[in-house]
């Protein structure tokens, strides 16, 4: 390339620049346009931080206490005293033989097999563990009752208890209701002065009184047979054999031709 044509183009780029300079410093509205054209990059990178450094870390956080949150209800629901809830359970008129019907429960004292006794009318187990609690019992007959639909031979300690506060809520309801009524006899009455002296002493015999904590009336009875390996499952049914016929003379005259003719 010779110098002539270098030149020119080197006075033709220089032009090229000086005439881009002038018309983008002139061009008010092409620097408008590059301004606006920041704005929604800047958007989005600021987005793009958010959701990379805030919005992603919360979701984790959430979803871990979400997570931990259920498995605290299932353990909430899994409380073992709660299992096999009779609410629900229907009987049925057929007749049973509870001789025959037994379930087995492995609880948190060891492994237990339970029957009904009619005869007793009581739970009978079987149990390694002599020391077993009351509450895992009543889970064990919850079961039994379930699986053989006889819900009628469990007794709820917790529906009876109920039923003994709400009879105790309403007898002092009753009790206060008279005492009310007596105070009002009394103000009116020509002892009004007498009344209000004795007051003192009521008020601090009922304080005096203590609450005593309600308990059922009614319960089932549990009885602890023996051991697992005691258990009989198999009982061995005792035939009916009829009594053997003493052979007297006459008998034995009469067999004795009998065996003759044949």
């Amino acid at each position: 390339m010779s110098s002539t044509n270098f030149c020119l183009e080197y006075d033709l780029y220089l032009d090229r620049s000086a005439a881009c300079g002038i018309c983008v410093e002139n061009a008010y509205f092409l620097q408008f346009l590059l301004l606006l054209s920041l704005i929604p990059v800047s958007a989005l990178t600021s987005a793009w931080l958010v959701a990379k450094f805030v919005y992603e870390p919360h979701m984790r956080r959430a979803s871990l206490e979400e997570d931990w949150s259920d498995d605290e209800e299932e353990e909430e629901e899994e409380v073992y005293e709660d299992k096999y809830c009779l609410d629900f359970v229907k009987g049925n008129d057929e007749k049973k033989n509870f001789d025959k019907l037994m379930v087995q429960e492995s609880t948190p004292d060891g492994v237990v097999f339970m029957k009904w006794n009619e005869d007793n009318e009581s739970f009978d187990y079987w149990c390694d563990n002599k020391e077993i609690k009351y509450v895992y019992l009543e889970v064990v007959a919850r079961k039994y009752c379930t699986m053989f639909s006889c819900p009628e031979i469990y007794i709820d300690r917790g529906k009876d208890i109920q039923r003994q506060k709400e009879l105790e809520k309403e007898a002092e309801e009753k009790a206060n209701m008279k005492e009310e009524d007596k105070e009002e006899e009394l103000e009116d009455s020509d002892d009004e002065l007498f009344a209000k002296l004795k007051k003192p002493e009521e008020v601090k015999k009922s304080v005096s009184k203590k609450k005593v904590e309600t308990a059922a009336l009614r319960a089932n009875k549990y009885r602890r047979v023996g051991k697992i390996n005691e258990m009989v499952l198999l009982q061995k049914v005792k035939s009916k054999e009829e009594p053997k016929k003493k052979m007297t003379f006459s008998d034995w005259v009469s067999f004795s031709k009998n065996s003759k003719t044949v």
